[in-house]
């Protein structure tokens, strides 16, 4: 699979989750990769059971789940996540 788009260069808040982190666009969007098109899409409307992290040499997107937890790959930061200036609600009661 060829990843159009990376994410995982920036810098988030340091309780974003692991895999929105590795496929990080922005502080507050992410690289999402469907049927070969790759979007940008809100952190907070990102449903991360629904995905999963592939990444190559230049970093990581985020793609449709294929139901199999054995070549799922789990990202650690890696990065030292650096607080963001934007607050952030973590309240979401979903």
């Amino acid at each position: 699979m060829e990843l159009k788009i990376h994410g995982g260069d920036v810098q988030v808040h340091p309780q974003v989750d692991a895999e929105l982190a590795a496929t990080a666009l922005s502080h507050d969007t992410v690289a999402v990769q469907i049927d070969g098109k790759t979007y940008e899409a809100p952190m907070s409307e990102v449903n991360t059971d629904m995905f999963e992290v592939a990444c190559d040499d230049q970093g990581c997107v985020l793609i449709p789940d294929d139901g199999n937890p054995h070549n799922d790959l789990i990202p650690d930061q890696k990065k030292e996540s650096q607080p963001v200036d934007k607050h952030v609600d973590q309240s979401n009661n979903a």
